[in-house]
């Protein structure tokens, strides 16, 4: 798996395909759709009026969304614990846990 994902910021908007019934989180630019949340009636062919969407969909597509920023913030505070402002006891495992969340979004296993 590649370790470079699409720059931010990401957006979201109704997939153009089906008529809205999808959502579809996409990249700046000329990145096109990174990824789609189908409704959970498809097969009947909805439109964004028409949609029947699980309760969680909106908040899947918010976490998606945030995905760039919260890969940052996670660097930026690892960064930032490495420093000797923490002790030690606080900083291994909150080291640990940004570690192992930076190599799961990046792809990686530690």
């Amino acid at each position: 798996m590649s370790t470079k994902h699409t720059p931010g910021p990401w957006h979201l908007e109704p997939l153009q395909a089906d008529h809205g019934a999808s959502f579809a989180i996409c990249g700046p630019g000329d990145y096109g759709i990174l990824a789609t949340i189908a409704p959970i009636n498809a097969d009947d062919e909805p439109d964004i009026h028409t949609a029947k969407r699980e309760p969680y969909d909106e908040a899947n597509a918010c976490l998606i969304l945030a995905s760039p920023d919260l890969l940052e913030t996670c660097k930026q505070s690892r960064h930032l614990l490495a420093s000797d402002a923490f002790s030690e006891h606080i900083r291994k495992p909150v080291l640990a846990l940004l570690n192992s969340a930076i190599a799961k979004a990046e792809g990686r296993k530690i």
